[in-house]
């Protein structure tokens, strides 16, 4: 196996391990409606700074996962208007939206951006 097969592998433990890393679970949503559990990392972050290092409001909601475990479930790749549900830390249930998928073949994590609403 060579050194980018490992990487992957240790995925299970590193993005999706909920005991052994600090993996959130998701459900990622087609637009026909099939949901597909997902684990990994999880930020939103409702206060951001400027390129000044100024504090601005704002919110960046990003999550990745691994690409092989979707790939197991759906051949199709996330997709702009599929809808995220997860819950917070303190249990409330967020509905979110994919505004842009980045996938990352090297060792195959995805990156999904998000928005709370994509008319904005």
């Amino acid at each position: 196996m060579n050194l980018r097969a490992l990487a992957e592998k240790d995925l299970a433990f590193t993005l999706e391990g909920t005991e052994t890393g600090g993996a959130s679970e998701f459900t990622l949503f087609d637009k026909a409606g099939s949901a597909y559990p997902l684990r990994g990392t999880v930020g939103d972050i409702g206060y951001l700074l400027d390129g000044e290092g100024n504090a601005i409001q704002g919110r960046q909601i990003v999550n990745t996962f691994r690409m092989s475990t979707l790939a197991a479930q759906t051949a199709e790749p996330p997709a702009k208007g599929n809808k995220i549900v997860q819950k917070d830390l303190s249990g409330t249930e967020w509905t979110l939206f994919v505004v842009r998928y980045e996938p990352d073949r090297t060792i195959g994590i995805g990156r999904l951006v998000l928005a709370l609403d994509l008319s904005k």
